[in-house]
């Protein structure tokens, strides 16, 4: 089992929100931790401290979780599709100039 469902973005843009929505579906399990910071920083190393964060054995359809920094290099996209080629990725992004108002 893999982590399969991933939220990215920018900051301010909604991502809590939305991990709030999807834990609350029943199919779906969202990390209770936010901003793992996995990719990009210690993929592949440390596997199974990452995977502990997972009920894997529950009957879930997607583990996912929210890491807004995963938005920022492709590189993270590389390592990502190399973990869970399958994985859906739901990109947050906002209009900056309303950000910056």
């Amino acid at each position: 089992m893999r982590v399969n469902l991933f939220i990215i973005g920018v900051n301010k843009a909604g991502s809590s929100w939305l991990h709030y929505l999807l834990d609350n579906h029943p199919d779906i399990y969202m990390s209770k931790v936010k901003e793992h910071n996995y990719f990009g920083k210690i993929y592949p190393n440390d596997m199974e401290k990452y995977h502990k964060y997972f009920p894997f054995n529950k009957p879930f359809t997607y583990f996912g979780e929210s890491t807004t920094s995963y938005f920022v290099s492709e590189k993270i996209a590389q390592e990502i599709y190399e973990y869970c080629p399958n994985a859906k990725i739901i990109a947050i992004v906002r209009d900056p100039i309303k950000r910056l108002i």
